[in-house]
């Protein structure tokens, strides 16, 4: 057991020095971006990346839940291989529908509120491009991570990360704008296809594209597709309500809180992409690695609370410290918005378990929950909508994914988690209360 702690916790160290990493390069420019850029020019940032998260969470076919049970349950290296490389088939096919459904949602978004010049053109068209080699090259990346390859996904993220940050810095620089951003993000999509493809290629190279496979990926990937549409449903529509309601600044100041949340998201959710291969790997293990899952499941409770208590006290005077005046508004909505991505790793925690259930399709109504969650708190602020205010929205409709993840977890076979659910539902509510207080 020892040397399996040991393990884990190097897969864990690895995955949160190589996704902070990355991370953290990307923050270390959005100061610069801030200096160059007004909030509603941030703001089409903002849309970009919220349509471009949302293309892909759906344009992935297969994702990390259905691409991670089909090379699980696969008989060996060999047939391992065969469902990798027919991910990949589909997702090269899925990445040619993005591209044009990317920019043609970008092109009636920014069109409704400016006229499309051709720096405005320019940025849809890497945008779009970003995107659709972004979602050719995850199923690559997934291989990466399920073979427990920690090293590999870490050194193409960070360097990918470098690359494309030090290029878009210097194209704002040069006078680019909003495109100097999209032409960043383009050349770390391309470097991460490159490199992934690279270190994948001997591995594919015997395989094949089994068609059998492909109907299967498909048939595990259906019922995920409305709880994918759902968890992407807010945290896309949110910018495109504030673009409407408080215009391209409103939007722009939540996607610079959003940057800055997301260094959270990433240094909790670490330990969760840790375990998703591991738990799968050591499932036939179930009875002995209940002990092993109660006590990193309070780890990962209490490292989540301590950043939460850290950002609350520090978001405000950093990012005065970081950025401009006129940005001073979107330190209230980064704690929210810190909160929402804890508790969002968190339920990537608890989710293995439904998913060696066979349970997938429950995962469509967790997020159902969470998203009617989320409207009803946006649908009640109105008029007045706020960066703030989405945030809470998110933060409160991440937390009903959790609660209601919990409930399902406790009426299926597989009930490790029913150890934490105290634990769990405390922090939960601790959360939830703190939106509110000051």
């Amino acid at each position: 057991m020892s040397s399996e702690w040991i393990k884990l916790g190097q897969q864990t160290l690895t995955y949160t020095v190589g996704a902070s990493s990355g991370k953290i390069i990307a923050l270390l420019t959005v100061p610069l971006y801030l200096h160059y850029l007004t909030p509603s020019q941030y703001g089409f940032i903002g849309i970009a990346l919220a349509t471009t998260t949302g293309a892909k969470i759906l344009g992935v076919i297969g994702g990390s839940g259905a691409l991670g049970i089909r090379y699980f349950a696969a008989s060996g290296p060999s047939a391992q291989r065969e469902v990798l490389r027919s991910a990949v088939l589909l997702n090269a096919a899925s990445a040619f529908v993005s591209l044009s459904v990317v920019l043609g949602i970008l092109a009636l978004a920014l069109g409704a509120v400016t006229q499309l010049d051709l720096q405005a053109s320019i940025f849809l068209g890497l945008t779009a491009l970003s995107v659709a080699i972004g979602i050719a090259s995850e199923p690559l990346m997934l291989g990466l991570q399920l073979e427990q390859r920690a090293n590999y996904v870490v050194a193409i993220n960070v360097g990918a990360s470098v690359t494309g940050g030090l290029l878009g810095c210097g194209l704002l620089i040069s006078g680019m704008g909003v495109s100097s951003w999209a032409a960043g993000q383009l050349i770390s999509s391309l470097l991460i296809l490159c490199f992934s493809k690279t270190y994948t290629t001997a591995a594919l190279s015997t395989a094949r594209v089994c068609t059998a496979e492909c109907r299967a990926l498909l048939k595990t990937w259906y019922p995920l597709v409305p709880g994918a549409a759902l968890a992407a449903a807010v945290p896309v529509i949110a910018p495109y309500l504030l673009w409407q309601t408080g215009g391209a600044q409103a939007a722009g100041l939540f996607a610079v809180a959003s940057q800055f949340a997301g260094v959270v998201a990433l240094l909790t959710g670490a330990l969760a992409t840790a375990w998703l291969p591991y738990f799968q790997s050591h499932v036939n293990q179930q009875i002995e690695w209940t002990h092993t899952y109660r006590r990193l499941l309070h780890i990962h409770l209490i490292g989540g609370t301590l950043i939460c208590i850290v950002v609350i006290a520090v978001a405000d005077d950093a990012l005065r410290w970081l950025a401009a005046s006129s940005y001073a508004s979107a330190g209230k909505a980064i704690y929210p918005l810190v909160v929402a991505n804890v508790l969002g790793s968190l339920w990537s925690f608890l989710l293995p378990g439904t998913y060696f259930a066979g349970h997938t399709a429950t995962v469509s109504w967790t997020h159902f929950i969470g998203a009617i969650t989320a409207g009803i708190v946006l649908a009640a602020y109105g008029t007045g909508l706020d960066a703030i205010a989405a945030a809470k929205a998110l933060a409160l409709g991440s937390a009903a994914v959790v609660l209601f993840q919990l409930l399902i977890n406790s009426t299926r076979q597989y009930q490790v988690h029913r150890f934490g659910h105290g634990w769990v539902v405390a922090t939960t509510l601790g959360l939830c209360t703190s939106l509110f207080v000051g």
